[in-house]
């Protein structure tokens, strides 16, 4: 438990870190301190949505969850630093995260801009710009990252102004890149971009691992940093004139339904396959429920299977949900007309793979959907007859009803 003695010293610097921070209001005016709730419950959801978004997305559809003990165990299990060797990519050192580690990034999580400042003046710039820079969670997440995903604008804009003392940001754990890189990942108005533009920084160059700056403005969701990027020669489509791929699966995957909206305007083929995958089975993967939801909209194949260049087995987006446990995914996929019946190249169906895998909601909702009665077209009726004439013979009706009426979307 996490109580037990040995994590007694990390319940203490979570506590440490909530009596030392401020009350701060977050942009939108409501505030992260537990008061503000009168669901203790749904105040420890929300702190685990925002501070560790990816182990809440593991729990979050899981009934009757106790997500402050989630929150504590995603804490102890985030907040390690690892040194792992770049040629056997094996882990050679790992270390707790220090208490000033830990607040540091709690306080741009939380949008607390006022423990930032009293952090710098404590340690100086130089060192709060080190800490952003080169201290990763246990996902390889640095507190640059962090501010770029955090919803707190007012972290964004201190961030910025940190690191905005030379045009090169380096680091031993981040590629090099140029202010309109950071600009993007910071959400930074488009008279920032101009000020950029007038020091000959280029929008478009594409840093390996990174990206285009244009790229990292749809990843991170920051829609005024993409429209000032557009606005700068800034380009969607690939040199062959299409629409960028490698933009396409950014909105795909980090769920930027706004710009996957604009993109299906634009002509995007909502069944093309990305890295042998369809586009629905990325969201489907990612867990991107919006995307799901769009791209089913947009007419997009939800029977598609991959088509991967060595390793194929011709799995569905079905398959994938089915793996990976992603029930309400599974439910808008069966809506659209899922097949559940489909086997990939080793013979599986998808219930097959949700009972290997022991996701029980989804077994159910395939069984469920199995043995759910096929609706039948109505029998046509003849129309009573009208009053006629005593020699006149009734008439057939000129047409027999559509199959089809009444049913709606076919399940």
């Amino acid at each position: 438990m996490f109580l037990e003695n040995k994590n007694r010293v990390l319940h203490k610097r979570i506590t440490d870190y909530f009596r030392e921070r401020y009350d701060t209001q977050a942009p939108n005016g409501t505030s992260t301190d537990q008061r503000e709730f009168a669901d203790p419950t749904e105040f420890w959801r929300q702190k685990l949505k925002t501070h560790f978004p990816a182990f809440y997305n593991s729990y979050a559809e899981t009934t009757n969850a106790d997500f402050k003990a989630l929150y504590q165990t995603a804490y102890e299990n985030d907040y390690i630093v690892q040194e792992i060797d770049p040629v056997s990519c094996k882990i050679v050192s790992s270390r707790s995260f220090t208490k000033d580690e830990m607040n540091l990034f709690t306080a741009i999580k939380d949008g607390d801009v006022r423990w930032l400042e009293a952090y710098k003046k404590k340690y100086g710039i130089e060192k709060l710009k080190q800490a952003l820079l080169t201290t990763c969670d246990i996902n390889g997440l640095s507190g640059l990252m962090w501010a770029g995903f955090c919803v707190h604008q007012l972290v964004k804009n201190f961030v910025y102004r940190t690191l905005s003392d030379s045009v090169v940001v380096k680091s031993e754990n981040i590629d090099i890149f140029n202010f309109a890189h950071l600009a993007a990942m910071l959400n930074q108005p488009e008279a920032e971009f101009e000020a950029l533009a007038e020091l000959d920084v280029d929008m478009t160059v594409v840093i390996d691992r990174i990206g285009s700056p244009i790229q990292i403005a749809i990843q991170f969701k920051h829609h005024d940093a993409y429209a000032a990027l557009k606005n700068r020669c800034a380009t969607v489509r690939s040199t062959e004139g299409t629409l960028d791929p490698d933009l396409v699966n950014a909105a795909v995957i980090f769920g930027n339904t706004p710009v996957l909206r604009e993109f299906i305007q634009q002509g995007l083929d909502v069944n093309m396959q990305l890295e042998g995958f369809p586009l629905i089975m990325h969201a489907c993967f990612t867990n991107q429920l919006p995307v799901v939801d769009e791209l089913i909209k947009a007419g997009a194949d939800v029977n598609r299977r991959e088509k991967l260049k060595y390793s194929n087995n011709g799995s569905t987006a079905l398959h994938c949900v089915a793996e990976f446990g992603r029930v309400q995914a599974c439910r808008l996929l069966l809506d659209a007309g899922a097949d559940i019946t489909l086997k990939n190249e080793h013979g599986i169906t998808a219930l097959e793979i949700a009972q290997a895998n022991r996701h029980q909601q989804i077994v159910d909702l395939l069984n469920q959907h199995a043995h759910k009665p096929t609706p039948q077209a109505p029998t046509p009726q003849a129309p009573d007859a009208a009053p006629q004439a005593p020699d006149a013979t009734p008439q057939a009706p000129d047409a027999a009803p559509s199959a089809t009426v009444g049913l709606g979307r076919r399940r």
